[in-house]
């Protein structure tokens, strides 16, 4: 473990560890009485503890003079080094050790102790990797459950860890008001259970007031919720971010009533605050016959775009979906690799994604650039956009859209260690729609579903029906002229999933049965 960090790595100090421990290359010492320090280590300088041995043995240093040396080596200190230099060679030369071959073995010390790692620190990280790694691979549903959380208010992180148990085949639950705990844990099906604490804006007071009265009381709908739970402690945005992120999904007929009854669930629980209080329930008697959602029946159902968005204001990401996503059939044409595909020996390429924050400044120059953050579900990405290509794009470069970029790569050194998995950036070259991307390529256009009009519905109810309307044989020769009307509405009906609109819905059952009826002519 402790050849395993940069400094080692990028010496090649490892390889030689390696080689020298298969008998590929000879174990050599810099002086024989250095041979009982370093005969553990293959005579590679490896350990701080080694360093301050050397100095021991060679030039008679006390423990306490030893440890400066190193702390000295470790810091660079030019004119404390030089300090050093000459105090090891005098105590070499009182172990008859020569002036030259002194200052080379001091040469080579100060070297490796750049790279040296305490040994005590080596063994107890190793101690720990080694349980980590066993817990992760015997009981990878509870360790992962542990780690996220400990990173219950670390969005990116858990974003990141998410994906982890993806990778690892590890069902995340969606937060539930009536299972959920305050932290992540494993339920009997080795599914994990998405911790309370991890939605944004939920009071941990409120959290644990729930989970006390829970242990009591179940609930049997939202309003039945508000009657037992003392909405107060929590508020509006309490109610509002796990409403947003699925947690109240087992309590009401669909996300979209949940976010209906929300106004109404906060003004009843400022109510029955005071009936919890003691006050008496007059309608008590009513509950078994009485529909709490009776009003909310005319409610639109969400879209999926509306769902995912509300899901990443209250979670920090996209949970059961991704607008990328959900309209890969359309893109996979337009990218060159997914984020979560892109590897060190890359050097350029070109991806589709969400763009989900733009930030403009001034460079040294006092020239516009700007820093941006996109992803596609498979992975996150952070990228620079050059004053050239700011000026030419600044007005695709909207948050929320998704968009082509094109550009040279590079390892991210910062977020992956923040993040513990290798992430990269980009120095973003071009940035176009998917509109301007399918132009230029497929020459075909992309439709919106959300901004078709009442006329546009109108004459593709009137196309249809007449569609419908025709004998096999009239359909034989109409095939040709609507061939490329059918080309045209599987592109709109392939967008549909993500960008739900009530004007089209209707005909897509339709426009199935005339594809097919194409196909069977």
């Amino acid at each position: 473990l402790a050849l395993y960090r940069p400094g080692p790595l990028e010496s090649g100090m490892h390889d030689e560890f390696v080689d020298r421990k298969h008998g590929k290359s000879k174990v050599t010492y810099p002086h024989e009485l250095l041979a009982p320090v370093l005969s553990e280590t293959y005579g590679v300088i490896l350990y701080q503890e080694q360093v301050m041995q050397a100095a021991q043995v060679l030039a008679g240093y006390s423990l306490g003079q030893a440890d400066i040396l190193r702390r000295a080596m470790g810091k660079k200190k030019i004119e404390e080094m030089e300090q050093q230099r000459q105090i090891f060679v005098d105590g070499c030369a009182a172990n008859d050790i020569k002036k030259i071959t002194a200052e080379k073995i001091f040469d080579l010390i100060e070297k490796f102790a750049g790279y040296g790692f305490n040994k005590s620190h080596s063994a107890a990280y190793a101690m720990l990797s080694y349980q980590t790694a066993y817990l992760k691979t015997y009981f990878p549903e509870h360790f992962m459950a542990a780690v996220l959380s400990t990173e219950l208010g670390n969005t990116d992180k858990i974003n990141t860890l998410i994906n982890e148990c993806k990778e690892l085949k590890i069902n995340v639950l969606t937060p539930n008001i009536e299972t959920s705990n305050k932290f992540f844990n494993v339920n009997e099906d080795l599914a994990i259970k998405y911790g309370l604490g991890a939605i944004k804006g939920v009071a941990d007071s409120f959290i644990d007031h729930v989970l006390e009265v829970r242990k009591k009381q179940s609930f049997k709908d939202l309003f039945d919720f508000t009657k037992k739970v003392n909405v107060r402690l929590g508020g509006k945005k309490s109610i509002e971010a796990l409403t947003k992120a699925g947690a109240f999904d087992e309590l009401a007929p669909s996300r979209s009533v949940a976010l209906a009854c929300m106004e109404d669930m906060v003004r009843e629980g400022q109510k029955n605050s005071t009936q919890i209080a003691g006050t008496s329930d007059l309608f008590a008697s009513m509950e078994e016959t009485f529909d709490p959602y009776a009003k909310y029946v005319n409610v639109k159902e969400l879209s999926q775009e509306d769902l995912l968005n509300h899901e990443r204001d209250a979670l920090g990401f996209y949970f059961s979906g991704h607008p990328v996503k959900a309209i890969e059939g359309i893109i996979s044409g337009l990218r060159s690799h997914t984020i979560g595909e892109i590897a060190d020996q890359m050097n350029r390429v070109k991806v589709v994604g969400l763009l989900n924050s733009f930030r403009q400044i001034r460079d040294r120059s006092n020239k516009q650039v700007a820093f941006i953050s996109f992803d596609d579900g498979t992975g996150t990405m952070e990228g620079i956009v050059s004053t050239d290509v700011l000026e030419k794009n600044h007005l695709l470069l909207k948050t929320n859209s998704i968009l082509v970029f094109a550009g040279s790569v590079e390892k991210d050194d910062y977020r992956s260690k923040e993040l513990n998995r290798r992430m990269y950036k980009m120095k973003v070259g071009n940035v176009t729609s998917l509109e301007g991307q399918m132009s230029q390529g497929n020459k075909i256009m992309l439709i919106d579903a959300r901004e078709l009009t009442n006329d546009f519905a109108d004459l593709l109810d009137d196309e249809l029906l007449y569609f419908e309307g025709l004998g096999r044989s009239d359909k034989k020769r109409a095939k040709n002229e609507w061939q490329t009307d059918l080309q045209f509405y599987q592109m709109l009906f392939r967008n549909i999933q993500m960008h739900d609109n009530e004007n089209t819905q209707s005909f897509y059952q339709r426009y199935l049965a005339a594809a097919n009826s194409f196909q069977n002519n």
